[in-house]
């Protein structure tokens, strides 16, 4: 896909329902950090459900608006998160693709608690809507 047909699924993907960011240091211990992009549904609970959206080829929250809002209806606090490298969460501060050092697992996983987290408070993480 080239950059026009990316920026428009970008501008389409910002105007989701319910869209937060955190700040997220693209590798542990260095000062660079990139948005990390995340959807919550639903009544807050202290035991949120948290969702990964994709599988071969799209890792974005935008096709599963239909399943949020029928969890929502169930009363699940639902967190879905675009995690680092794809959709909304691919990029560093400068535009940059995340480098592949910053696309590990254990960096995934720590991600992945931050969202989940009463608080958010988390360092170098801050809970946002854009």
């Amino acid at each position: 896909m080239g950059r026009s047909g990316e920026a428009g699924i970008r501008r389409k993907l910002v105007r989701t329902p319910g869209l937060r960011w955190l700040r997220r240091p693209v590798v542990s211990g260095e000062q660079q950090h990139f948005d990390l992009a995340y959807v919550r549904a639903g009544p807050r609970n202290d035991r949120p459900l948290l969702v990964l959206p994709g599988g071969p080829g799209l890792a974005s929250v935008m096709p599963y608006r239909p399943l949020r809002a029928a969890a929502a209806a169930r009363g699940l606090d639902t967190i879905m998160v675009e995690h680092r490298g794809v959709g909304l969460s691919r990029t560093d501060g400068e535009g940059a693709d995340l480098p592949q050092d910053a696309l590990t697992m254990a960096q995934v996983a720590d991600d992945l608690a931050v969202p989940s987290t009463p608080s958010l408070s988390c360092p170098g993480s801050t809970g946002r809507a854009r």
